[in-house]
């Protein structure tokens, strides 16, 4: 299954949505489209904060702080 990377209103990464779901948020400009390849949306309404119905979005950690 395809995702799409998904970024915050302050310019952070969060758990990317479903390629659906970002459709859906870029046709009701809550939001805008980063990049085609990979695609990536960024948000742009507080509203939209959550992409992914069944989980809330959170930071990605990229590296394991200790």
């Amino acid at each position: 299954m395809s995702t799409v990377l998904v970024i915050g209103l302050q310019g952070e990464p969060l758990n990317p949505c479903h390629p659906a779901r970002a459709r859906q948020l870029v046709r009701r400009q809550r939001a805008e489209v980063v990049s085609t390849r990979p695609y990536a949306i960024r948000l742009v309404s507080r509203e939209s904060h959550a992409c992914a119905t069944a989980r809330p979005n959170h930071r990605i950690r990229l590296f394991d702080e200790a």
